[in-house]
């Protein structure tokens, strides 16, 4: 899947998306949102959610952790989730 694909989607379609090719890199929770960092071959996405209901408020793709916002850079940098693959 492409940048561009997931673009195209509706909400229903990325979050499937998210599921069938998204790998969790890491993950932040604070006071009011909880924040995902998914990886996809070509591309990042993340997901956040408010805490107080677990209503998803925004999904956002980018091609690069380092070009993302200072936010999804420090999630990142904090709360890495993603564990060395077994071979």
């Amino acid at each position: 899947m492409t940048i561009q694909e997931f673009a195209d989607l509706d909400e229903t379609g990325k979050l499937s998306a998210i599921l069938e090719y998204g790998r969790l890199l890491a993950q932040n929770l604070e006071d009011s949102t909880r924040t995902f960092l998914y990886r996809f071959d070509d591309f990042y996405v993340s997901a956040i959610y408010a805490t107080k209901d677990d209503e998803l408020k925004e999904i956002r793709s980018f091609i690069d952790v380092v070009s993302g916002d200072r936010e999804v850079r420090r999630i990142f940098t904090l709360n890495p989730a993603e564990r060395p693959l077994q071979k």
